[in-house]
This record gives structure tokens, sequence and C-alpha cells, in this order.
């Protein structure tokens, strides 16, 4: 079916440096993908920080959306950060 993903991430507590991005993966019946619906990588560095997407996708039945983070940037200190997804069926 088709979908629609929204993506939030924010940083709740501050590293000395580094950068995350998520990563949203589904397959089509054609072929497995992997996009990021957010059109910059969340730093960090700066408590309340944040990232936001949106992401249409058509997905196969049978098949899974599915997720991860990944880091952009070494990251140092010890940042602490929340990712919110939410998926909505269009079709």
């Amino acid at each position: 079916g088709l979908y629609v993903v929204f993506e939030y991430g924010v940083v709740t507590t501050a590293g000395t440096s580094g950068a995350i991005s998520c990563y949203i993966s589904w397959n089509d019946g054609t072929s497995a993908n992997l996009d990021d619906p957010s059109t910059n990588s969340l730093s960090l560095n700066s408590l309340g920080d944040y990232m936001f997407g949106v992401l249409p996708c058509y997905a196969a039945a049978g098949t899974n959306i599915g997720y991860e983070v990944t880091a952009t940037v070494p990251i140092a200190g010890t940042p602490e950060f929340s990712i919110y997804l939410a998926l909505l069926r269009v079709l």
C-alpha cells in the first residue's frame, strides 16, 4: 500500500559533537529502498535542536517498513535524543 512516514527527532541532552540521521527502509515489490526523509542530519551539540521530515513510500503486500538511526558525524560526550515516527496508510 501507499504510506506516508512522518519523522521528528530532538536532542534531549547535548553532547560535545556528533550528528545522526534516521533512515526509512521499505520494499516496493521491485527493490529494497532506503531514504532519509529529513533534509539534514540532527546535530547533537545543542539541547533542543531538531530535525523533521515526511516521506511517501509504497510498500508491497507482506513487506515491512523499518527504520535505522546512523551516526553521520562521530559522537562525543553523552548526548541523548528522541526519535518519533508515525506511519499513515493512504491506500
